[in-house]
């Protein structure tokens, strides 16, 4: 069996719904904005926080 790349695997659908009470206000307005395809730099203009600062909320937003 070869190594699985990125390009070869095969889409996994989401195992787990994630629990909008277990977000933070802050970060459902990231993912809402994530989700509608904004940058970071983008979302961070548009909620008056640095672009560091998103990328941090998305992050975690990744472990949920």
């Amino acid at each position: 069996m070869g190594a699985r790349t990125a390009l070869n695997r095969k889409f996994q659908p989401l195992q787990e719904e994630i629990d909008a009470d277990l977000l933070t206000p802050r970060q459902r307005d990231i993912l809402r904005l994530v989700s509608i395809g904004h940058t970071n730099r983008e979302i961070a203009e548009v909620l008056e926080i640095s672009v560091r600062t998103v990328e941090v909320h998305r992050f975690n937003l990744m472990l949920c």
